[in-house]
């Protein structure tokens, strides 16, 4: 699916790259979630932030039989990181999983349903480098959530 870039308005130069990071984090979540059967429908939203002005950002709906997933920009400017993006269970916008830059790497923040199986007392959330590999079993698991 062919995208257009986001719309930038006089960003200043230290997040300049921005949108292009986020095109290429959308690139590659569509490409690595087709393998699993997911279907992609790219979107977009304005984003304005306070001394970055108004921005348009990619959004990427994930969509498959048995869920569907929105993967959406938060912010460029977060504490401990250089930007968020969230991976939104729709419709109800549960927001299930996070997605931190940090020094140029994404990485995923999810909480994996517990095994029924096992005796626990606190769900901990798994911080993963993102690829192929862990941003499907953070979506296989998204979507077994959606039937429980």
């Amino acid at each position: 699916m062919a995208m257009s870039e986001p719309k930038v308005t006089d960003l200043p130069a230290e997040v300049a790259g921005w949108p292009d990071c986020l095109n290429l984090l959308v690139r590659n979540v569509q490409e690595w979630s087709a393998a699993s059967g997911w279907q992609g429908r790219l979107t977009s939203k304005h984003m304005a932030e306070k001394g970055l002005g108004r921005y348009e950002v990619p959004v990427l709906v994930l969509d498959r039989e048995d869920a569907e997933v929105s993967l959406v920009p938060v912010a460029r400017q977060v504490p401990g990181a250089d930007g968020l993006v969230d991976l939104f269970r729709m419709p109800a916008y549960d927001a299930v999983a996070s997605l931190y830059l940090e020094k140029g790497q994404w990485f995923i923040h999810y909480a994996f349903t517990p095994d029924p199986t096992e005796a626990r007392s606190v769900i901990e959330t798994e911080r993963l480098p993102l690829e192929e590999g862990s941003l499907n079993r953070v979506l296989d698991d998204i979507a077994k959530a959606t039937h429980a």
